[in-house]
């Protein structure tokens, strides 16, 4: 019995496929799994050395050997050798890439989404996040049969919260606490670590004490921070940004003011969950930030569009020579003001419910919208009791489970 996974980027790995592994593999002990990268700007290139932790994955296709896939089928024998007693199960990526691996093999297609991107027609079964979902998937002309409501798939990624994450922080309990999270691809983290730093400096001393947090994605390393301080500072990080590693029992980033940044690793959920801020740009940590109830401030510089990944043929522009990057800039500021909200709780609420930063913004400016939640008690609870309303119910990894062991014993 084989499940073959696709999945492309950070969010989709950590946050959709490591808890749909961990139920599928309780159903179904000896199941075989082979995950598949299929080509994607929205990779950070950790993917493949993620999913190896992963329990029952005997196999890992890179994009470059998919690409081969599709030009020369023989090229991937354990693809071609496919039992009827196997499952596609698609989380994300261009939904062509597992279509083809169905037309050639025959093998029924599963998948999941949180939005109505794509109709359920290609899927024998397609489970989605929500009824809203459902039904406007249905009224695009899907057949209703093939979807089935299962919960949001997020949140059975996010572990239950305990006491002890804050006490493991901040053990006096008498700190704020504010966590960063710069993203996991490189070049969101070479723009915003140095841009979080500015910001960190560019705050006035707070009523209490304030403890700084980088949380570093597991899609990344130290040696990310490193090139990603080194440029920039010049040919190399100076010593008062220089990643500190021998202090206990965070390695330390100083910023030039003297400013002191814990670097958290592994463990982004507990740093999330014990924050009375989060600064962030948008993307899955927003929703599971929602799930914890944590205060949070969205930003998303525009001075740098070009380095954003939005998928389609405009990130393609990037490589253009001359003129690529600056349209690209160009399309995205533009693109942007179409949007009322970038942080997935927004878009999902339909309203403010955290604030968001947009555009041409500067580190002085986020500074001054992190003193005033910091300053403004009342307002962070605000946030802490609507946010976890907002992802809903999980319990959509013990379905897909279910449905996946169903399929496999017919």
């Amino acid at each position: 019995m084989t499940i073959v996974i696709f999945a492309n980027s950070p969010g989709e790995i950590a946050s959709w496929v490591k808890p749909a592994v961990e139920h599928i593999v309780k159903a179904l002990p000896r199941i075989r799994l082979i995950i598949v990268t299929p080509p994607c700007q929205w990779r950070s290139g950790g993917e493949s050395l993620f999913c190896t932790a992963l329990p029952n994955v005997v196999r890992i296709i890179e994009p470059w050997e998919y690409l081969r896939y599709l030009i020369r089928p023989g090229s991937l024998p354990e693809l071609r050798r496919l039992s009827p007693r196997s499952v596609i199960l698609y989380f994300g990526g261009e939904l062509f890439y597992p279509l083809v691996l169905q037309r050639r093999t025959g093998v029924p297609l599963v998948g999941y989404r949180q939005d109505a991107h794509y109709s359920a027609k290609r899927f024998q079964r397609l489970f989605v996040s929500t009824p809203r979902v459902r039904d406007r998937l249905i009224t695009q002309g899907s057949d209703g049969n093939k979807i089935e409501v299962a919960g949001n798939l997020m949140i059975d990624g996010c572990p239950p919260p305990s006491p002890h994450w804050r006490q493991q922080f901040d053990p006096p309990g008498q700190q704020l606490i504010v966590s960063l999270f710069p993203g996991s691809r490189k070049n969101e983290i070479r723009y915003m670590l140095p841009f979080f730093l500015k910001t960190v400096d560019s705050l006035k001393p707070a009523q209490q004490a304030v403890r700084f947090f980088l949380s570093l994605s597991p899609f990344a390393g130290l040696s990310d921070l490193e090139r990603a301080l080194a440029s920039s500072t010049g040919s190399e990080p100076s010593p008062k940004t220089r990643i500190l590693t021998t202090e206990h029992p965070f390695p330390v980033i100083k910023t030039p003011q003297g400013q002191s940044i814990e670097i958290v690793q592994k463990h982004p959920h507990e740093i999330m969950a014990a924050s009375d801020l989060m600064l962030t740009i948008p993307g899955t940590k927003t929703l599971e930030a929602a799930f914890y109830g944590t205060p949070m401030l969205v930003v998303t510089p525009l001075e740098r569009a070009e380095d954003i990944n939005i998928g389609g043929l405009v990130d393609f522009l990037s490589y253009l020579p001359l003129f690529g990057k600056r349209l690209k800039r160009k399309l995205i500021q533009k693109a942007v003001r179409r949007f009322p909200f970038t942080a997935l709780p927004n878009i999902i609420a339909g309203e403010s419910v955290v604030p968001e930063l947009v555009g041409k913004i500067t580190p002085d400016l986020v500074a001054r919208e992190v003193e005033h939640i910091l300053h403004n008690p009342g307002y962070r609870d605000t946030m802490r009791k609507k946010l976890p309303r907002i992802p809903g119910p999980g319990g959509a990894a013990l379905r897909i489970a279910e449905y996946c062991a169903e399929l496999l014993s017919q």
